[in-house]
């Protein structure tokens, strides 16, 4: 614990405190305010903003973040919930598990899209072709293998000469 490194390094090197919490890029009020708590035995570091004071019922709330409405980016209806629960949970708090649960719904959406694996090289090969004034450069790519073609420059090709 850095309270217990800064005592020992104190007593190793006969410093004062000022010299030593420098050394630990650590404030002196900060140092003073974790050092009561040690002594009156309450949590080192504490969240900030004004505690709860009603009991939180958990599974209620994630039951309500569950129904919320989510999207790849934002959930809709936080506030509202809040506003319901503001007694209970803290903003930050709440935010995380509309975070945690708006993660889990598009990793579960990622993972049930399908997905085509090529085991065999040479079975499947991937083309884009991208214009480059009057000629098209064409990027060839093994889709097993992951070989990229050295790329090749034509003026006009039909699908069926690609191929």
């Amino acid at each position: 614990m850095l309270i217990e490194k800064v005592e020992s390094i104190r007593m190793e090197t006969g410093g004062s405190y000022r010299q030593v919490l420098e050394a630990v890029d650590l404030p002196w009020a900060t140092y003073q305010r974790w050092t009561a708590r040690l002594r009156s035995e309450e949590p080192f570091v504490l969240t900030p903003g004004p505690k709860k004071v009603v009991q939180l019922e958990l599974g209620d709330l994630l039951a309500e973040v569950r129904e919320m409405k989510h999207r790849r980016r934002r959930s809709f209806g936080t506030t509202e919930l809040y506003e319901e629960h503001k007694e209970e949970i803290s903003r930050r708090e709440l935010q995380g598990l509309v975070q945690t649960e708006r993660r889990r719904r598009n990793a579960a959406k990622r993972a049930s899209l399908k997905r085509i694996t090529w085991h065999v090289p040479g079975l499947a090969w991937a083309m884009d072709a991208t214009k480059i004034g009057p000629e098209d450069l064409q990027q060839v790519q093994d889709l097993a293998s992951r070989y990229k073609f050295e790329p090749f420059l034509t003026v006009s090709l039909s699908g069926e000469q690609i191929a």
